[in-house]
């Protein structure tokens, strides 16, 4: 509030001390309002630089907005509420205008003080009477213009106006400007100042990120309007999560032209992307701020599990397999997929590779409960399928290379035969059984088997060893078979034909029929129990021969034995008595070995000769006990028993090799194990050549009865002839 003049003063030096407080703060306001307009213009104009080249968001904006306001509200206090509201008082009027104008000699000072004690003396009143006169005389000859230095006020008030002006020029000849000023910095809004140059940048997110799987690249492509100013260059500075900073040019793809092209495009490829990064866009007078590169880890499978569910001809329930690496299933199996994801997806994709053709791709999208799990289901599987699952997550990302699923089908075989006819040979009496023995194999079960016969060039037909039946469980998957063929009751007679062999099928039941294999098949001539035994007799004699020269190599290894007692001492010439008998031993070792199978093979033969009289019903109990218990199983006895003893007494002998005396011992050991299995031999042979002139007076005895059938049909023959001549004759 201003302080009122003291009344001894007069009213003339009263007004005048009025006038000029008055003044102080009509210049205090000008002053103060001067500088509030200035600093509206000036935050007008570095507003609108600032948001014409950055175009800053509208956070930024806020802060320019909030910062105006606070220099406005320190204007307003510092420059005209602080100043406007001080106290002046009469006393430092006074001592201003003494400040100011000298002549007053301190007489106004002087005055306003006296006047200001309010005392009533007489020399008082006339002392002060008389200062006041003479401040009064001085006062009316000053210049209170003089008093006030005008000139800031002024100058910041044409700096003011100015402002103030070139705001007005600014808003009446660029309208639309001002307008976007006023919108952005006042309202807030995101509208975009227009300029010379026009950019954008392709493929950017709502929230002006692009999202790369990690390692990954990133092609960008920046859009010039080619109806304005296309820039020359296009510039992209970045910086990384890690604080590194870059920038790099784009390159000019292809060359627009106005009028036709909408566009000039700008590229640049981000490679093997690993950590985060912001960048701007720049060229020309355009720039885009504040966009990002966001690394994401690329979708991937965590789990998958494969739901089979199998054709009932393999008679197997629904089983859930986990899907690593290359996975077998039957022919006819439904699959159904059931994966899940790293990260929530948008999309699955499925395609299905089978063989060389590539069906459509089936793209599922997951629950929104679950939305990394999803779940496709295959056709049945006919032929080998292989999966290809492409991901997109909900960040827009996609796996870069399918993930494979090999899924291999199992075709269902044909039943695997490995059956033999067992203790037949070539030829058969009618009355004989032909056994087949072994097994028939399949995947998923054997469900028949049969005889198949032909004899001559008749049809051939069949006759069922076993069958499954269709309500019974899964049958097995390998079945033992021990069946024969009675040939009594095919009615054969001798000189006829039978091929002979043995069918299956399997249980599969996804075509028209199941799958039927054939075993080995067999030609038998049929012929008498006299051929027969002359057949075998031949088989006989030829297996003699065979077993004499078996006999001859096992003297010859026994008469080799006693050379190992004084190998020692033969070998110590050439400093290797202990190699040469390791070696000797070894080369016995394998001819007993090769002796012992052979033997076994032999007795084999002869088995197999006795148990074909029996399956041909030939009735010869003396033939069979000579074949095998005489021949037979002693030379099984020897192969398997007897043979072994002597490989281990020749060990024997490698380990006494160092030692003369043990060695010696070691050697009549073995010297008697060869006499033992040499006597054995020679019985058998003894039983085959008794058997052999058995065999001889057999055939004799045959001979001499068909001599006599000859003579017999001969005289009837004559006496036939005979009497047709003497008929002729009458």
């Amino acid at each position: 509030m201003p302080a009122p003049a003291s009344p001894l003063i007069g009213p003339t030096l009263g007004d005048i001390l009025r006038r000029l407080r008055r003044r102080i703060r009509v210049q205090v306001l000008l002053y103060g309002l001067a500088s509030l307009v200035l600093l509206a213009g000036l935050v007008f104009w570095l507003s609108l630089a600032i948001d014409w080249t950055f175009e800053p968001p509208r956070e930024v904006r806020i802060g320019v907005i909030v910062a105006a306001l606070a220099a406005g509200v320190a204007v307003i206090y510092a420059l005209i509420l602080r100043r406007l509201f001080v106290p002046l008082s009469d006393a430092n009027l006074a001592l201003l205008l003494e400040r100011k104008f000298p002549q007053f000699k301190d007489g106004l000072i002087t005055a306003v003080q006296l006047a200001a004690r309010r005392s009533t003396g007489m020399w008082h009143q006339q002392m002060l009477a008389e200062t006041i006169g003479r401040a009064r005389e001085t006062l009316r000859a000053a210049d209170l213009d003089a008093v006030l230095n005008a000139a800031p006020t002024v100058r910041r008030g044409v700096w003011a106006t100015v402002l103030t002006g070139s705001v007005m020029v600014f808003a009446v000849a660029m309208p639309d400007q001002f307008r976007i000023w006023l919108e952005r910095s006042l309202r807030l809004s995101e509208a975009r100042w227009p300029r010379y140059t026009s950019l954008q940048v392709v493929g950017l997110g709502p929230d002006n990120s692009i999202k790369v799987a990690r390692g990954g690249d990133v092609a960008l492509v920046v859009q010039a309007d080619a109806a304005k100013q296309v820039p020359r260059t296009v510039e992209i500075r970045y910086e990384t999560e890690d604080g590194a900073r870059g920038r790099e040019p784009m390159d000019r793809v292809g060359r627009a032209i106005p009028g036709q092209d909408p566009f000039q495009e700008f590229g640049y490829t981000f490679a093997g992307v690993l950590t985060s990064r912001k960048f701007d866009v720049l060229g020309g007078d355009d720039r885009i701020e504040d966009l990002r590169i966001q690394v994401v880890d690329m979708p991937t499978l965590e789990g998958m599990t494969l739901e089979c569910d199998f054709p009932d001809y393999t008679g197997r329930s629904t089983r859930t397999l986990a899907a690593a690496g290359a996975i077998q299933f039957p022919q006819g199996t439904r699959v159904t997929l059931d994966a899940t994801a790293s990260k929530p997806l948008e999309w699955a994709e499925l395609t299905i590779a089978s063989g060389r053709d590539s069906l459509n791709a089936e793209r599922v999208t997951p629950d929104k409960q679950s939305p990394r799990k999803f779940q496709i289901a295959l056709d049945a599987l006919t032929s080998d399928t292989t999966l290809l699952i492409r991901l997109r997550d909900t960040d827009g990302i996609e796996n870069r290379e399918p993930l494979r699923v090999a899924m291999t089908v199992v075709p269902d075989g044909p039943p695997q035969i490995n059956a033999q006819l067992a203790g037949i040979g070539t030829a058969v009496t009618p009355q004989a059984q032909l056994p087949m023995r072994g097994a028939i194999n399949d995947d998923y079960g054997v469900a028949d088997a049969r005889f198949e016969y032909a004899v001559g060039d008749e049809a051939p037909r069949e006759q069922v060893v076993f069958k499954h039946e269709a309500d019974a469980a899964q049958p097995a998957a390998q079945r033992p078979l021990d069946a024969a063929l009675d040939l009594r009751e095919l009615g054969l007679a001798p000189g006829q034909k039978l091929a002979v062999g043995l069918r299956a099928r399997d249980n599969f039941a996804l075509a028209d029929a199941p799958h039927d294999a054939t075993g080995e098949r067999y030609v038998l001539d049929i012929v008498t129990a006299e051929d027969l035994l002359q057949l075998l007799q031949t088989r006989e004699l030829g297996m003699r021969r065979r077993f004499e020269t078996l006999l001859d190599e096992a003297t010859s290894l026994r008469d080799s034995l006693p050379a190992l007692a004084d190998a020692k001492d033969e070998a110590q010439a050439a400093d290797d008595a202990q190699v040469g008998l390791a070696l000797a031993i070894q080369r016995m070792v394998q001819l007993s070995r090769k002796d012992a199978q052979e033997t076994l093979g032999v007795a084999g033969a002869f088995a197999d000769m006795r148990e074909e009289l029996d399956n041909n019903r030939i009735d010869n109990s003396e033939l069979k006990d000579r074949l095998q218990t005489r021949i037979a199983d002693p030379l099984r006895r020897c192969g398997e028993e007897m043979f072994g003893e002597l490989d281990r007494r020749l060990e024997l002998i490698r380990t006494a090799a160092a030692d003369d005396n043990a060695r010696r011992e070691a050697v009549d050991g073995a010297v008697k194990q060869a006499d033992a299995i040499l006597l054995e031999m020679q019985r058998a042979l003894d039983q085959m050549l008794e058997l052999e002139s058995l065999n001889e007076a057999v055939a004799l005895l045959r001979e001499i009865i068909a001599s006599q059938d000859q003579v017999t049909e001969a005289t009837k023959q004559r006496r036939t002839e005979k009497a047709r001549q003497l008929l002729e004759g009458e």
